[in-house]
């Protein structure tokens, strides 16, 4: 009779990826958190319920919202919609999230959610002031304000690009 293999089931740990809980109330903190690789409902209980997934194009990420959580009620998102309008201009000025999301990267080519890129994690976390560049006529213009949280950087870089129609683009960089 052949031998058993040891029981290594403790060992076996189910693969994840770490992303960051965005609650719609703006007094809860954004948190780093890791849920199942493959586990919709682990997202679905993140967001409260049936999801969307919207993606950021630069950094590429994905952001998992409620699919229903405006008809559920839920407050908006300011927070996922400022990171949504300024990584995705299609968003830019439309699209409010309401809601608690989950932002992870992009997927990779077997379709799993791989970890939030390295600037978009500096970007939330790093204390550092901020500035807002525009693009105007191909070339970047940095503004000499500095800004202490990407949330207020955010903002004016969006205020920026709807008061100004010859911009073509805007970011936010560390100062």
């Amino acid at each position: 009779m052949p031998e058993r293999p040891p029981d290594n089931s403790e060992f076996n740990v189910e693969p994840s990826v770490e992303g960051f809980f965005i609650p719609a109330d703006i007094g809860d903190p954004i948190e780093r958190t890791s849920v199942p690789l493959n586990d919709y409902r682990a997202r679905q209980e993140l967001v409260g319920g049936l999801f969307t997934v919207l993606d950021f194009i630069e950094p590429p990420a994905t952001l998992y919202c409620g699919d229903e959580a405006i008809l559920q009620g839920r407050a908006p998102n300011a927070r996922a919609s400022l990171l949504l309008s300024m990584h995705n201009f299609v968003h830019r000025n439309y699209t409010v999230i309401f809601g608690d999301g989950f932002l992870v990267g992009p997927a990779d080519d077997d379709g799993n959610d791989t970890p939030v890129p390295e600037e978009l994690t500096r970007m939330l976390t790093d204390p550092a002031p901020k500035v807002v560049g525009a693009k105007v006529d191909g070339n970047w213009v940095t503004r000499g304000k500095l800004y202490p949280s990407w949330i207020d950087a955010y903002s004016s870089a969006l205020r920026l690009a709807r008061a100004i129609p010859d911009i073509q683009d805007v970011r936010v960089t560390f100062a």
